[in-house]
């Protein structure tokens, strides 16, 4: 009875990761598993947010904070954006698993980044925070 009440424990979780493996963020509105967030806090600067969950990379993650900073750039007719202010809010979860008759504990690595931009036309300023919305949506490709 311990034997099978065991491999069902087992069985379980090995599906719960199998299915949840799907479930890596996308690039969409935050939800369930995730995914951008903004908001306008003047008219030339904004709060752009990106948070991942534990099946995205954090260089995937970080793609698509920059790729949602080009679009709220463009989206509100301005060129070029430069971050004013960038932290990293990523995050560790931790999860139990029983095996073997011993519990053990992983732990799971979901990025998040918050930017503060400011927008601007015209030309891109050559300064090292400053990106030109229309390149960085052709260098990052987002499916």
């Amino acid at each position: 009875m311990k034997n099978k009440f065991r491999l069902t424990v087992q069985l379980t979780m090995a599906a719960l990761v199998w299915a949840l493996a799907g479930c890596a963020t996308g690039y969409h509105r935050a939800g369930f598993t995730g995914g951008y967030k903004d908001s306008k806090i003047t008219s030339d600067t904004f709060q752009v947010s990106f948070q991942g969950n534990a099946w995205i990379s954090a260089q995937k993650a970080r793609n698509y904070l920059l790729y949602r900073c080009a679009e709220v750039t463009l989206e509100n007719g301005f060129d070029y954006f430069r971050i004013l202010d960038d932290k990293d809010v990523s995050s560790v979860q931790v999860m139990g698993s029983y095996g073997s008759g011993v519990i053990s504990a992983s732990t799971l690595d979901k990025p998040g980044y918050n930017v503060m931009i400011k927008c601007g036309k015209g030309p891109k300023p050559d300064k090292d925070n400053a990106f030109d919305a229309r390149e960085v949506q052709q260098n990052i490709r987002v499916k």
